[in-house]
């Protein structure tokens, strides 16, 4: 196999290996010069500063509406059952079999 693959080499003319003359980019970058500790301290800082916004980001979305404090959204509002029930039964009749049955199951 190595014989094959060396008078292919040799008969296509292919190189061995690819010349690369080093550049400047290839000596090192900008990055490598900055010391480690430098970027370990930048790194706790940010995931610190990551941490602390997440946790006030809630309080930013917040609502102010007196209806979301007391409960008098869709979820607090308990319909008598019978209302429920026709709703329920309209859903069904409509073919929407899942719904109706969630519909039952949230205000039982």
């Amino acid at each position: 196999m190595e014989e094959a693959t060396g008078g292919t080499l040799k008969k296509l003319d292919l190189p061995l290996a690819l010349t690369h003359r080093p550049t400047d980019h290839d000596l090192g970058s900008s990055w490598k010069t900055v010391p480690g500790e430098v970027i370990f301290v930048a790194t706790d800082f940010a995931g610190i500063l990551l941490y602390v916004l997440l946790d006030t980001i809630p309080g930013w979305r917040s609502r102010a509406d007196e209806d979301w404090e007391t409960g008098g959204g869709f979820l607090w509002a308990h319909p008598t059952p019978g209302a429920t029930l026709a709703e329920a039964d309209e859903l069904a009749h409509q073919g929407l079999f899942v719904e109706a049955i969630h519909l039952l199951l949230l205000y039982s």
